[in-house]
């Protein structure tokens, strides 16, 4: 299947972890396109004995709104890959939240992470720390919006006069 939506950055082996008890976004590769988010990756270094949640999130600064979440049955180790469904938009960025376990990540290379401890799934213009650089293995694709006028498409509202 081909997939026109990409949100995040690859989930691969990398040196080092997420702290567990923190929800964490990505700064790294914004949402490409408005559509539907089918397809999550996350490369886990210990493992997540419970269930963890992926949410979709906007950002102004370094004010964060939770815009869409899921919970997802409990990840290996390694690679793993789950079936999602979540509304995303243009420019969203990808999070997780896991109570323990850890999700690898390097500190060097990327445009940086947000995070906040605790659960911030059902956050709206809650203020995160960030850390620039960082980067996590958590990635996610779709599929666009057909048919949609290309202006919806690139995230402009049409209003009628």
């Amino acid at each position: 299947m081909g997939y026109d939506i990409n949100v995040g950055s690859a989930a691969i082996d990398r040196y080092g972890t997420t702290t567990p008890g923190y929800t964490w976004v990505d700064k790294n590769n914004r949402a490409n396109a408005k559509g539907t988010l089918t397809r999550k990756q996350l490369f886990i270094n210990t493992a997540i004995a419970g269930i963890c949640k992926v949410g979709l999130f906007s950002a102004v600064g370094n004010y964060l709104t939770c815009k869409q979440r899921t919970a997802i049955a409990t990840p290996g180790i390694g690679l793993q890959e789950f079936t999602v469904s979540l509304p995303v938009e243009i420019g969203d960025y990808i999070g997780i939240y896991h109570a323990d376990g850890k999700v690898d990540m390097d500190i060097v290379g990327g445009d940086g992470v947000w995070f906040l401890a605790n659960d911030q799934m059902n956050c709206v213009n809650v203020e995160f720390n960030f850390e620039a650089g960082f980067i996590l293995s958590e990635y996610g694709q779709g599929i666009a919006l057909k048919g949609a006028p290309l202006m919806e498409l690139l995230g402009f509202t049409i209003v009628p006069s």
